[in-house]
């Protein structure tokens, strides 16, 4: 299935990855996507749009009196703002200003499952960031997490990015979420994760900041873990990541080397230096900010740049271990918990000089072929759709090449995380995956296209621990659940644990 979005203009993303989840809550998911026209998509899994979308983000901002400025098609997320056990989707849209081009703004808004902007929130969104001077590789910025942080089942709203507010999180009506934010002093454009970093029983927030540079703060990006509710540091943190070099790094969080606390995984790389070598660093932190063994891994190249795509984490060999999955340019790595290269990896996943350079992208994983052991897939660029097992071997019928005429000329591409779900519900695993055409220039356009390739393999999607979406799920957490042990009550009264995993964790 492909649904078709007409384009006009083509500065940066034209069209965001897709998220899916049951907003109208009839069983079956939803896809959403915003795209670079200034519009949030949402279809069902036949193709026809949903009641009331697309919703026209572009419009609302006019109402308050904005001029759009490139409509940067950022990645929605989805989050029960209200508590209702049904959730709401949550998209920015950027705009100029004062007419300069160079000074805009950024709204958050949230979306209800019939396109109306939810009851608690304003009709023209919340405003989050100011960026002067056009800010910094606007591409990655205002990124959007959502969690209960507060346990109170109505989940709270992280955006990151930005030059003068930097974190901001908001609870479910779109007010701060307390006094401590936003925090200007961290500006970070990847996505925000959340874990209980100290095993306290709440989560915290794992964000990156950008390090010196146009709108730096300090000489090495760093990580911090955040007490939401007094704004502190846990004790550790922030961890400085080294060789790197202005830009923010992208995190995950997860149990990597199994002694059941969460780790932080981070990753960046070095931009534009004025003579090479740059950097490429991948590094795996404890709870309390020391490097696990075998960690950091530094990379030297002599490219000219810069993002590590967002970190998968996954058990491949079932060991309660996970290994760390990450994209630099062309070269997908799979790395175990000590560092060391997984049987089969590292390997370039697209021979004709297609890369991933954005953070706007990971590896999705999942059993597709339900031999009990998780699959990995990726997208390059250029159009080159790739499904393997855990040893890099593609799965059949893959890798799916999408065709494009001359990509490196036409420009045709795809700049998107493959998101791996059954949409129909009949057991077999789809692939939805967003692309953009314009070798022809008078019909330039985008799509939300839906695979079926793996029909009648009846896939063992798992998605209270599979990497399904972008950052991990629709609510972007970029967190691995731990596989915890329930408690059980002796005769005696003691609580012991044994070998038993909590529902859907196992």
């Amino acid at each position: 299935m492909q649904f078709v979005i007409p384009e006009t203009e083509t500065y940066r993303t034209p069209i965001s990855s897709a998220v899916i989840g049951d907003v109208n809550h009839d069983g079956i998911k939803e896809i959403f996507a915003n795209s670079h026209d200034g519009k949030l998509y949402g279809i069902d899994t036949m193709g026809n749009p949903l009641p009331g979308f697309p919703v026209d983000l572009t419009a609302l901002v006019h109402a308050v009196g904005g001029d759009i400025y490139d409509k940067h098609a950022n990645i929605p997320a989805l989050a029960d703002l209200n508590g209702d056990g049904i959730q709401e989707i949550l998209a920015t849209i950027r705009y100029d200003y004062d007419n300069q081009f160079r000074n805009y703004k950024v709204r958050l808004f949230a979306i209800q499952a019939n396109g109306a902007v939810h009851d608690a929130w304003p009709i023209d969104g919340v405003e989050l960031h100011h960026i002067i001077g056009g800010g910094v590789f606007p591409s990655s910025y205002n990124q959007i997490t959502a969690a209960d942080l507060d346990q109170d089942g109505q989940d709270e709203v992280m955006v990151t990015g930005g030059s003068s507010t930097g974190l901001q999180v908001l609870k479910g009506d779109g007010t701060a979420f307390n006094q401590f934010f936003p925090m200007p002093n961290i500006a970070g454009g990847s996505p925000a994760a959340v874990g209980d970093i100290d095993q306290d029983g709440k989560l915290e927030i794992v964000a990156g900041d950008i390090a010196d540079g146009f709108i730096g703060f300090q000489e090495e990006a760093e990580v911090h873990v955040i007490n939401p509710e007094d704004g502190t540091e846990v004790p550790g943190w922030p961890v400085a990541i080294p060789t790197s070099n202005f830009l923010a790094p992208t995190v995950s969080v997860g149990d990597v080397n199994g002694d059941g606390s969460l780790d932080v995984v981070a990753a960046v790389g070095t931009v534009y230096p004025s003579t090479p070598p740059n950097y490429e660093t991948l590094a795996v932190y404890a709870a309390d900010g020391s490097p696990l063994a075998g960690w950091p891994l530094v990379r030297q190249n002599n490219n000219d740049s810069y993002y590590f795509s967002g970190i998968a984490l996954a058990d491949l060999d079932l060991d309660r271990k996970l290994e760390v999955i990450s994209i630099f340019r062309e070269v997908v790595y799979v790395n175990q918990f000590d560092g060391s290269d997984f049987p089969g990896w590292p390997r370039v996943f697209d021979d004709r000089n297609g890369e991933v350079n954005n953070q706007d992208r990971n590896v999705t994983v999942s059993d597709i072929d339900n031999d009990g052991y998780p699959d990995i897939v990726y997208l390059s660029n250029l159009g080159l759709l790739t499904a393997v097992d855990r040893f890099g071997n593609p799965l059949p019928g893959m890798p799916y090449d999408f065709g494009f005429v001359d990509p490196e000329i036409s420009r045709d591409y795809t700049i998107a995380t493959p998101v791996i779900s059954d949409v129909g519900k009949d057991g077999d695993v789809n692939l939805i995956v967003t692309s953009f055409y314009r070798s022809d220039p008078n019909n330039k356009h985008a799509q939300i296209n839906v695979f079926d390739f793996f029909e009648g393999t009846d896939g063992n999607i798992k998605a209270s621990k599979d990497w399904l979406q972008f950052h991990r799920d629709n609510r972007h957490t970029g967190l691995y659940p731990q596989k915890r042990p329930l408690l059980i009550s002796t005769s005696a009264g003691a609580k012991t644990p044994i070998a038993i995993c909590r529902p859907g964790e196992c």
